[in-house]
């Protein structure tokens, strides 16, 4: 029979694999994830307990399996209330995350101002963590509609970055604040932090960042320039999201291309994008599903062609009543 000790130097090996494969390789660390789970009962250390149930739980956030995730964080963050730590900032930082994505909103705005309390509670001085909290704060009132406060956060966390010899990360402040910006009505400042953003995500290591920088940038320039520019942009957006596999903006992008061609009555090319779209959109997408069907519904009111218009207004009120979205 195995000792404790045996069973707790396996689990620091799988978690230390869960780590270095978890961002090329999820399936794979959440099947090593899931077997971590298996040794619980078995071991006796309390941090290694909660940080079984962390990388559990994170990796089902990754997957956007909220409710398993909440569980097994809150799990890890149970344990280690008592041993406030690095690890405890981590749990409390995905949980605030976990909160944002839900839409629940001053539940995570808890969670960052308890990072803070702990964070100084265990003379914690990394400045990374100050830009993520920051950073995360500023993304909640963001959704609440306080640009102000928003702003205030995202320009404390540029200038702790101009004190960092390391700028990873910096590009998603610009961008930031491009997007408060552009929700205040400053187009104009709002395309310089968006320009900046794009510069330093295009020469670092954000590669991630470009789709959602396009598909601003195409907010704030459609107005003033052919449609046929404005697509390009778009256009640009969906390389990079080809080139990062799954990405939510997508479905985005592909809403503004057939908004825009329906609004200059070019139908057949807003059906080229939707049949595109139809690809990788799922039945159970309701919420885009609706977008869609309101932008075909009110394209063939204007152009009184009301049958078209009713079989798409019917789509939306079984949508209602399937009450995934709220019209």
């Amino acid at each position: 029979m195995e000792s404790n000790k045996n069973y707790l130097a396996k689990a620091r090996q799988m978690l230390d694999e869960i780590f270095s494969i978890h961002t090329n390789d999820i399936s794979k660390a959440m099947e090593i994830s899931e077997k971590t789970l298996e040794l619980i009962d078995k071991i006796d250390d309390k941090e290694i307990i909660a940080e079984i149930y962390f990388r559990y739980g994170y990796l089902k956030y990754y997957k956007n399996e909220y409710q398993t995730a909440y569980n097994y964080l809150s799990k890890a963050a149970e344990i280690l209330i008592d041993i406030p730590n690095s690890m405890y900032l981590k749990v409390l930082n995905f949980l605030g995350n976990l909160f944002t994505d839900i839409g629940e909103y001053e539940r995570a705005l808890f969670k960052y101002e308890l990072m803070i309390k702990i964070k100084n509670k265990i003379n914690d001085k990394d400045p990374k963590l100050d830009t993520i909290i920051k950073n995360n704060m500023g993304e909640v009132y963001r959704h609440l509609g306080d640009y102000e406060t928003a702003l205030e956060l995202y320009s404390e966390v540029l200038e702790i970055y101009g004190e960092l010899e390391k700028k990873e990360g910096s590009a998603y402040s610009y961008i930031n604040i491009a997007h408060c910006y552009y929700e205040l009505g400053n187009k104009k400042r709002a395309l310089k932090y968006a320009e900046e953003g794009m510069f330093l995500a295009q020469f670092g290591e954000e590669i991630e960042l470009l789709p959602e920088i396009y598909f601003l940038m195409y907010k704030l320039v459609k107005d003033d320039m052919p449609i046929e520019n404005s697509e390009q942009i778009l256009k640009e957006g969906l390389v990079f999201c080809e080139k990062l596999g799954e990405c939510e903006i997508k479905k985005n992008i592909y809403e503004c291309l057939i908004e825009a061609y329906l609004g200059v009555n070019d139908l057949n090319k807003a059906d080229s994008y939707l049949e595109k779209m139809n690809v990788f959109l799922k039945v159970d997408e309701y919420e885009h599903r609706a977008k869609i069907a309101y932008m075909y519904a009110t394209y063939y009111e204007k152009n009184n062609i009301f049958d078209s218009a009713l079989e798409n207004i019917k789509k939306l009120i079984i949508l209602n009543r399937n009450k995934k979205i709220a019209i």
